[in-house]
């Protein structure tokens, strides 16, 4: 498998990996606005259970960095430079 299949396995992967006792909902935030990515991650990190692993201006950089971030959510704005969500 290539691409982004295999991707995605080495994230799940990663994510097997941790403790059991984490229960916080890991969430990338992906917008090529600055002040929307700040606004949802404010909003997000209020809510208990919710943390903010990553954010992104493009899809090309979440890519790179699922496997690192390991998200169990990914939030996604649709048209964004470099690569679309």
């Amino acid at each position: 498998m290539s691409g982004y299949g295999a991707i995605m396995q080495e994230a799940t992967a990663a994510r097997a990996e941790w403790p059991a006792a984490d229960k916080l909902t890991r969430v990338m935030i992906v917008d090529d606005s600055a002040v929307v990515r700040g606004l949802v991650a404010r909003w997000i990190e209020e809510e208990p259970g919710l943390e903010v692993v990553a954010r992104h201006a493009n899809g090309k950089l979440a890519v790179q960095d699922v496997v690192r971030s390991a998200p169990d959510v990914i939030l996604l704005d649709i048209d964004m430079p470099v690569m679309d969500g």
